[in-house]
């Protein structure tokens, strides 16, 4: 199993972390889409680089080295005091929509939305090319972070909710009306749509909308807050 790819596994934990700094091997630069994860796994001492100050990503782990990260994640949650269900909000009655079934049995919860509020962010990004991440960020074209698994509170999801649900839910295009396409989604009956203007990373998987775009998705956001209920679709 190559470094990168336990990297990329692992990226759903950035929600642990804090804000402290870490020491980032000198062969991963900020722009490198497993910069942040790196970041946490070594803060979070889940993997260590190499004498020489650099991190090998590409590099083969042994069966040894998987066990001991193993284990040092599970101890991390251990810590991190994850309850098996989240703390409800009680400002806000959540309810229940209808979600895509899923083999765990989660189903995609969403709070009381006001009427004329959006229920959900949907970015159109039909032809472009699409890199599926489990942790895909959308930033606006001056690199401000508009959504993405750091801004996300773990106090209003579960570990299970982030890996199983994800971060966002992508729709493939199938050619008919947008909105028939996003009637069983996790958007619901009126969603905030946003065109893409370009891809980041090197696989493509993080979104780029413009300034506007960016404060519009943020606004609408206050009132009935899909960001956090992580109710965001990308369709490719």
């Amino acid at each position: 199993m190559a470094r990168t790819v336990l990297v990329s596994v692992l990226m759903l934990l950035v929600f642990l972390s804090s804000n402290v700094s870490a020491s980032v091997p000198s062969d991963v630069p900020k722009d490198h889409w497993a910069y942040d994860a790196v970041e946490l796994l070594i803060r979070e001492g889940l993997m260590k680089g190499y004498p020489d100050g650099t991190f090998k990503g590409n590099q083969n782990l042994t069966r040894y080295e998987l066990a001991m990260i193993i284990y040092r994640l599970l101890e991390l949650i251990k810590a991190s005091n994850i309850s098996e269900k989240s703390q409800p909000d009680t400002k806000v009655q959540p309810s229940v929509q209808p979600a895509q079934p899923k083999e765990s049995g989660l189903s995609f919860k969403r709070r009381e939305v006001p009427p004329d509020a959006y229920t959900g962010l949907v970015i159109d990004a039909r032809g472009m090319k699409i890199g599926r991440s489990m942790s895909p960020r959308i930033y606006d074209v001056k690199g401000r972070e508009i959504y993405g698994p750091t801004i996300l509170s773990r106090e209003n999801h579960t570990l299970e909710e982030y890996i199983v649900l994800g971060v966002v839910e992508y729709v493939r295009d199938n050619g008919t009306d947008l909105k028939e396409q996003l009637k069983s989604s996790r958007v619901g009956s009126k969603p905030l749509i946003v065109k893409a203007i370009g891809t980041q990373g090197e696989f493509n998987d993080n979104i780029v909308v413009s300034e506007e775009d960016g404060r519009l998705i943020l606004k609408e956001d206050e009132l009935s807050k899909f960001l956090e209920d992580m109710a965001v679709v990308i369709v490719y």
